[in-house]
């Protein structure tokens, strides 16, 4: 039997906190889909878009919300297009 949760939005610039909208469908004891709903979708573009407006912005997106430091360091040396 399938059954589905759906998680509310925390605006909070903290990586631990952030949870954007989504749904999970549990399948079985071990086996889950979890997706982004149009809401949780819409908020990550604007998140994007936000942090986009300047390299220091975007710097400080990367650092609150990317735990991949070597990846936060690649993504740094370009620019935010």
């Amino acid at each position: 039997m399938a059954r589905a949760s759906v998680s509310a939005p925390v605006s909070a610039p903290a990586k631990s906190q952030l949870r954007l909208p989504t749904i999970s469908v549990y399948n079985g004891e071990d086996e889950s889909i979890t997706a982004l709903t149009d809401d949780g979708m819409e908020e990550l573009e604007q998140m994007l878009s936000s942090a986009r407006r300047s390299t220091d912005e975007w710097n400080d997106f990367l650092d609150c919300f990317v735990d991949d430091e070597e990846l936060v360091a690649r993504f740094k040396a370009k620019s935010p297009r």
